[in-house]
């Protein structure tokens, strides 16, 4: 069962996909609007968890659904996919400022910590039955990885301090627990006691700490810490995963960084997007300009072998030493990585083509991915946008990679393409007198704070603010209305 939740978690969802290919249909839509993306998250996207997946007997959310919502027989849990949805209502709040939506992120955030924790040990179990009691004690790098990742946009929105305290520790368990301080990387598995079980090293236990929660934490509290720990991530990818002759980053490994026998020979087109994506992100920071040569190397060969531009699709796979081998289909979150990648690249660049593909990826995922009838996406299409898994909700499948998807196509489409200003709304909880507010979400530097008000007793106050932090009244609640703009540009 550890390896099923381990090492072999790209290689289960590729089978997790149901058969038939025929003809797609195609609506129209303005994917080139910010605001397109943040209707799509609450128009169709999050009202159909809320309604079909929020598990209202037990607490947090339904694991396996259907096609049509219907619930699946297995009604286990899994921290990491209760922290995405966490992820996503906080998301939603930090767009529009419904209250309901962080209500529901606040709920599902309390049945995570009092719940998956495991007080005696730290770290969150791997699997829970539907009640909240552990069924699985283990402790996966996944799994510890996107448990944070809610907290983490939960902790941005709220400066909630108890969800910093359980970030800072289940963060220092992992580099205590999973670091191999000899070799560099994350094991895979540690049991209960966190005694490593499973010392191999997968892609997910690398890089998903970068994705899932590292960047977001340093955009919300500025720690240095969690920069550096991306950076250093991000080198052992470079250095370590990379196959020597095609320059694709590879998937799995034993402790040494020797690959293992037992890897398909294909390549996880994915995993290379996301490589690439986290790597202009970090590269943003820096502030150069320059682009890093992995990442250099990355995008070159993802749009000329993996991007049909005739469709905007991205492929799934790709054969290592024969590029011709392909699947005849994509994933949901392959083409969200895509989308938001293209725009970064635009954005870094400022080759116009960029823009074009994202505009022609954008345009896929509208047509074929959106599931216009049941709400929410499909799991899987086909190359010609007929959906091959209808499936709503598993265990890798949430509102995680399509909220992700709407929330940050939105800002960078408003910042980076149309020039035009963000609102963000923050529920603060008992900020202190002088506490700062970092409220931009984007690793651009050139965004920057145009305006900040208090929702406080005799209406709204203005508050003060710099380019990049917002200085935040003592209150019980303090809701924040933040005004976000391009300094380098006229707002629209």
């Amino acid at each position: 069962m550890i390896r099923l939740i381990g090492i072999k978690l790209f290689l289960l969802l590729l089978i997790i996909i149901q058969a038939g290919c025929g003809n797609g249909t195609s609506p129209g839509s303005n994917v080139q609007d910010g605001r397109y993306w943040k209707d799509q998250a609450i128009n169709d996207i999050l009202p159909y968890w809320t309604e079909n997946a929020m598990d209202r007997d037990s607490g947090a959310f339904i694991t396996n659904l259907d096609a049509k919502w219907k619930h699946g027989s297995d009604s286990h849990k899994y921290p990491s996919m209760i922290g995405r949805h966490i992820f996503s209502y906080s998301a939603a709040y930090l767009m529009t400022g419904n209250e309901e939506y962080l209500d529901i992120a606040e709920q599902t955030k309390d049945f995570l910590l009092e719940k998956a924790w495991d007080s005696e040990h730290g770290g969150w179990y791997d699997v829970l039955n539907r009640d909240g009691t552990p069924a699985i004690r283990t402790r996966n790098m996944f799994i510890q990885t996107y448990a944070l990742t809610g907290l983490a946009m939960y902790y941005f929105v709220t400066h909630d301090r108890e969800v910093l305290e359980y970030i800072i520790e289940s963060d220092r368990l992992l580099e205590t627990a999973l670091l191999d301080t000899l070799n560099d990387g994350y094991y895979n598995v540690a049991g209960d006691d966190w005694q490593i079980i499973d010392s191999n090293k997968s892609f997910a236990s690398q890089v998903a700490p970068v994705s899932g929660y590292l960047l977001y934490m340093y955009l919300a509290t500025g720690d240095s810490v969690y920069l550096q720990r991306s950076r250093r991530i991000m080198d052992w990818v470079s250095d370590r995963m990379r196959d020597p002759g095609s320059g694709w980053i590879l998937e799995y490994f034993d402790r040494n960084w020797n690959m293992l026998e037992s890897d398909p020979d294909i390549i996880n087109v994915g995993h290379n997007i996301e490589v690439a994506w986290m790597l202009l992100r970090l590269a943003m920071l820096n502030g150069t300009g320059e682009m890093p040569e992995t990442a250099r190397q990355l995008e070159d060969s993802l749009y000329a072998a993996t991007f049909r531009k005739e469709t905007g699709l991205w492929l799934t796979t790709l054969g290592r030493k024969d590029p011709g081998i392909t699947d005849d289909f994509t994933y949901w979150w392959i083409q969200a990585y895509g989308n938001m990648y293209s725009l970064c690249s635009y954005r870094f660049s400022g080759n116009k083509e960029r823009l074009d593909h994202f505009i022609k990826g954008a345009e896929f995922w509208d047509s074929y991915f959106l599931d216009r009838d049941n709400g929410d996406t499909f799991t899987s299409v086909c190359h010609n946008g007929v959906a091959k898994d209808s499936t709503k909700a598993n265990p890798y499948k949430t509102s995680y990679h399509s909220i992700e998807q709407c929330l940050l196509n939105y800002l960078y489409l408003s910042f980076w393409v149309n020039h035009e200003p963000v609102r963000l709304h923050f529920r603060i909880i008992h900020p202190r007198e002088g506490d700062l507010l970092l409220p931009v979400l984007v690793e651009d530097m050139d965004i920057v704070v145009r305006d900040a008000r208090y929702e406080g007793i005799s209406g709204n106050e203005t508050l003060t603010f710099s380019e990049r932090t917002v200085t935040l009244p003592e209150a019980d609640i303090a809701r924040i209305t933040v005004t976000l703009g391009n300094r380098s540009v006229t707002d629209n």
